[in-house]
């Protein structure tokens, strides 16, 4: 606006009034981020029978999951952003899951895991794992698994912001 104006000649910005550099200098683009997480997880783990190979194991736990995030941001004169309001996002989720270790003989291991998770805002998937680990000899092993997975996007990718993230629903 000051070029427009004939006020700043982008070539001999030393003429520009003390009026117009201040002013420049009073501008920002400033963003205020927080995010919190409250985490609570217990697992439980522990040999249940034996096998050729050593002792079957199995690991079961539940997880809950509450993460916030809170964001402003703006392009405007200094400390502006202290004035803007928050755009919020929160969500919950419960998890249960478990692994089981086999080791059948003591060439070959076979694990399996199960994860369940339920989200307060994209509902609830359900994600096994099966591997198989095989040492012929001590110097090769040979290790092969199939699992399903989901990752659920982050609080900060449901804010409806132009961050390159996938907007969402303010909460």
């Amino acid at each position: 606006n000051y070029i427009n104006a004939g006020q700043l000649n982008p070539q001999m910005v030393s003429a520009a009034s003390a009026a117009v550099i201040d002013d420049i200098l009073n501008y920002e683009t400033a963003q205020d981020t927080i995010q919190k997480m409250f985490l609570f997880r217990s697992i439980a783990d522990g040999s249940i029978f034996s096998l050729p190979g050593g002792d079957a194991k199995l690991a079961v736990g539940v997880e809950y999951q509450r993460p916030s995030a809170k964001l402003r941001l703006g392009t405007d004169d200094r400390g502006a952003i202290d004035a803007k309001p928050y755009q919020k996002s929160h969500r919950n989720s419960k998890s249960v899951f478990g692994e089981v270790s086999l080791p059948v003989t003591d060439f070959i291991d076979v694990s399996a895991s199960l994860r369940y998770d339920d989200y307060s805002d994209f509902g609830s998937t359900t994600n096994p794992n099966i591997g198989v680990s095989m040492k012929p000899v001590s110097w090769l092993k040979v290790y092969g698994h199939w699992n399903k997975s989901f990752n659920a996007p982050t609080v900060l990718d449901t804010l409806p912001l132009g961050l390159g993230r996938q907007g969402g629903t303010i909460y």
